[in-house]
Order: structure tokens, then sequence, then C-alpha cells
């Protein structure tokens, strides 16, 4: 029984005891009727559910996007989800110190908020360092430039908002500044953080936010140690 809630129907189906791991086609099979998914064809109607899927915490997708299986697995979702925790964990770090941390201020933070999680926090670092979100620069790991891609086990997030005409002749101008700076492998100025390769006009953007929260950060700091 079906009820006009798409993301309930799917759980409710994963989570039968009789239903096992099924891949996207068996569950369009199951619930292609269902209301919220009328008149969709099949490729439509695959995004869709994967946008569900992806939002519910106690679904496991095991393999690749086309050959991608899902199977109902509260225990194993919940490793991932702080396995995710870890890695945004480290990224946030790493841009917070002006792109770049040292592995005893890294291991410090992240310890104290994942006590006897040494094999996962390593299990992260080594996700992010293979994907070259990270590079090892003894003694240091900085961020590398496929931080900007990296989604790994991070969820993309998507924003959209009205801007002034100056604001969008900005935006373009950000866009061809950080294409000379990658151009020439120059970081953001006064960080380690490097410049996206391929500065789209949403990159563009997050590269913006992300330096300006580094540098007033970096400012308050500055501010705060002048005054003690």
């Amino acid at each position: 029984m079906t009820s006009n809630d798409l993301a309930t129907d799917v759980h409710n189906y994963l989570a039968n005891e009789d239903t096992g791991t099924v891949s996207m086609l068996e569950i369009l099979a199951a619930l292609g009727d269902h209301p919220e998914l009328a008149g969709m064809n099949t490729a439509r109607a695959a995004r869709k559910l994967r946008r569900v899927l992806a939002g519910l915490d106690d679904i496991v997708k095991l393999g690749a996007k086309r050959g991608a299986a899902y199977v109902y697995d509260p225990d194993a979702a919940t490793e991932r989800s702080r396995a995710y925790r870890i890695e945004e964990k480290i990224l946030l770090h790493h841009l917070y110190g002006g792109g770049r941390s040292t592995p005893e201020s890294l291991y410090g933070v992240l310890t104290e908020e994942f006590p006897d999680a040494d094999a996962a926090i390593n299990e992260g670092l080594d996700n992010l360092l293979q994907a070259g979100a990270l590079v090892f620069r003894p003694p240091e790991t900085v961020l590398g430039s496929e931080f900007w891609f990296y989604s790994g086990l991070l969820p993309r997030g998507n924003t959209s908002f009205t801007h002034t005409g100056t604001a969008g002749h900005s935006m373009e101008k950000l866009t061809e500044l950080l294409t000379l700076y990658a151009r020439d492998q120059r970081p953001l100025p006064g960080t380690s953080i490097p410049a996206p390769t391929v500065p789209s006009r949403s990159m563009a953007i997050e590269a913006a936010v992300v330096f300006t929260v580094v540098s007033l950060k970096r400012d308050l700091q500055e501010l705060n140690s002048s005054e003690s």
C-alpha cells in the first residue's frame, strides 16, 4: 500500500525484510506507479528516486551510479554518517587554518570530537589524500586543487539567489581572476587555498564565500591577539 509521500514509501519498501538488496530498476518496478512519479519517463523517475534515496539516513548505496544497488542497513548508515562528519571536519579544519594543518593540530581536534575513532580518522584522511583534495607537504597537509571538486562522502548543496547587476558583473570578473590564479598555480591571497582550476560562476561564488570566511576569521583572530 502506498501513501502520498514518496520518501516514506521508498523507505518502507527497502526496510521490508523481504526486500533485501535491490537495484534502481527493481525499485522502479515496485514503485513506478507512485503518484509522485506519475507521467515521468524512466530516466526522470530514476533521478527523483536517487534524490529521495540520498536523503534516507538508513539506506546504503552500494557500487557506482549506473550499477548501484540499495539496501536498508541502519548500522552501516551510522558508520557512513560518522565517516562523512570526519571528512567534513578535516576539510573545515584545513580551510579555517588558511588551507593547511599540521598532523598534531588535526588529530588534536578530531580525537576530541571523535574519541576511539583513530582508524576512521586515518581512513578519512587517506580518502582525501588519494582524491587530491589534500596534499602532503611535510610537515603539513594542505588543500589540493581537487578540493573544489571533491564530493566523496560529502553531499552537495544547492542554493539559488537573486543579485544585483553589479554583483553579476563582479562574479564574471572574479571568474576571470580565478582563472589567472589557477593558471599560475597561485593560492588565494594570504592563504594556502588553491584557486579552482575550472572556475564556473557557481564555483566563483564558492571561492568567494570560502575566502571571505577565512579572511574575516583570520582578521578577528589577529584583532583579539593584539587586544589581549
